[in-house]
């Protein structure tokens, strides 16, 4: 069973109805160990309230999307910090593949996600960002845009 990894483009579709929602539904529902980055906190809050301040969401509504999103960061997630060796990794992946400081945060993130003792574990990346998916495939990583056609 793979340790599946959620960038903020496929983590915010737990909590809004968009193209790629049920495929990363179906993916955390599995009980796979599901890990984010601290990163993520900030930026699905940012998605979540911008949206629904543009398209006119009920208030009440958005208030139960961030509350569902902050009862899973706290119960649901393996939640990856923002430590040292995290920025390390994320300047470094950003001189190797160019990357936006977010992505390079997020696929830091990624790598230094846990997975089992043994190796047996397998990380996968779920991410509808282009830039990301490609940099994370060169450094080894399996990735999953849950926007693709299948």
């Amino acid at each position: 069973m793979p340790t599946v990894f959620l960038d903020s483009s496929a983590l915010v579709k737990c909590y809004v109805d968009e193209p790629g929602t049920e495929s990363v539904r179906e993916r955390v529902a599995r009980g796979e160990r599901v890990c984010v980055s601290r990163l993520a906190q900030v930026e699905v809050t940012s998605v979540l309230v911008r949206r629904a301040r543009r398209v006119g969401v009920d208030a009440a509504i958005v208030a139960a999307a961030l509350g569902a999103f902050e009862s899973d960061l706290r119960q649901r997630y393996t939640l990856i910090e923002l430590s040292a060796a995290v920025v390390a990794r994320a300047v470094d992946l950003t001189r190797t593949h160019a990357l936006r400081a977010a992505d390079a945060l997020q696929l830091a993130s990624a790598l230094l996600a846990p997975t089992t003792d043994d190796g047996a574990d397998r990380l996968l990346l779920l991410s509808c960002d282009q830039e990301l998916n490609a940099a994370a495939q060169n450094e080894g990583i399996e990735v999953c845009d849950p926007t693709a056609p299948a």
